[in-house]
C-alpha cells in the first residue's frame, strides 16, 4: 500500500505539499510521540486487545507530570522505511509541521527517538559484560514487563497484567543474547543437523 508520509512543505498535497508515494509494506513500528516530552518513541507493532498491549503500557506509564497523563498520539510505519536515514528525516519533519512547532525542541540534527525496550535491553547486556553464551538472569521474573496498570484493570474488569498472555514478554526479548538462546533451543529440538 502506497502511504504518502514523505517530503516537503508540511501542506497537504491539494494545497501545494510536495509528497511521494512509498510502498511501506513488511514488518511495522509504531512511533508514540508525547505532546508535554516534546519526544517520539520507538515501540514494536502489535496487533490484538488493546488491552493486551503491553509495549504501549510500559511506554506510557512514564508519560505523566504528578499523576496527570501526557497527551500523544500513535502512529504505525514500516520498519524498512523508517530506517532509512533520509525517509526518517522527512517523516520526523512532517511530524514538526503537523504538530505545529511543538517538536522545536528536539535536536532537529539528530532527530531523536527513543527506542526503548531495546535501549534497556542493551544496559542490561552491557551490566552483564556483554554474554557470548546465555545470562544468568535470562527470563528471570524481574526482567519480565508487566506494566503498572492494577488498578485500572480491576476496575475494568479485566484480567491482572501478569495473569495475561500478552504479558509473556521479558526485556531479555530485546537483548543480543536471545539469538544465542534460540539457536541452542533449536539446536537441542534438532533444527541443526
Amino acid at each position: 500500500m502506497g502511504v504518502p508520509i514523505l517530503g516537503s512543505g508540511g501542506d497537504p498535497a491539494d494545497q501545494g505539499g510536495e509528497y511521494v508515494e512509498v510502498r511501506d509494506e513488511g514488518p511495522k513500528i509504531r512511533l508514540l510521540y508525547c505532546y508535554n516530552c516534546k519526544s517520539i518513541e520507538e515501540i514494536p507493532d502489535f496487533e490484538g486487545n488493546p488491552d493486551d498491549d503491553i509495549f504501549l503500557e510500559l511506554t506510557i506509564e512514564k508519560h505523566n507530570s504528578a499523576g496527570v497523563p501526557h497527551t500523544g498520539f500513535l502512529s504505525k510505519i514500516g520498519v524498512k522505511t523508517w530506517s532509512n536515514e533520509k525517509y526518517r528525516k522527512q517523516i520526523v519533519e512532517n511530524i514538526r509541521t503537523k504538530v505545529g512547532g511543538g517538536l522545536a525542541d528536539i535536536d532537529p540534527d539528530y532527530y531523536t527517538t527513543k527506542a526503548t525496550f531495546y535501549e534497556d535491553a542493551m544496559k542490561c547486556y552491557a551490566d552483564h559484560s556483554r554474554p557470548k553464551e546465555g545470562c544468568p538472569d535470562w527470563r528471570d521474573s524481574k526482567k519480565r514487563l508487566i506494566p503498572k496498570t492494577h488498578a485500572e484493570r480491576k476496575e475494568a474488569g479485566l484480567p491482572m497484567p501478569a495473569a495475561s498472555a500478552s504479558t509473556n514478554v521479558y526485556l531479555c526479548d530485546f537483548c543480543p543474547v536471545k539469538t544465542h538462546v534460540v539457536t541452542q533451543m533449536q539446536k537441542a529440538s534438532g533444527l541443526y543437523k
